[in-house]
């Protein structure tokens, strides 16, 4: 029996630890930035100043007008 409780209250437990929400670690001002660098380095026909201010698999979505 006791081997049983100690298997439910680890799954318990195990569950319930998997279920949390961790906090998010974007920080608007910091993403707001990099977007900054970004267009500001399209704008000065900067290429270098682009691909610092992002990585590898940036991708950019944008609703242009029709």
């Amino acid at each position: 029996m006791r081997r049983m409780n100690a298997a439910i209250l680890i799954l318990g437990l195990g569950v319930w630890v998997g279920c949390v929400q961790n906090k998010p670690n974007d920080e608007p001002e910091v993403l707001k930035q990099v977007l900054v660098n970004y267009f500001d380095g399209i704008k000065n026909n900067d290429h270098k100043k682009m691909t610092d201010a992002i990585t590898d698999d940036f991708l950019l979505y944008e609703n242009g007008h029709a």
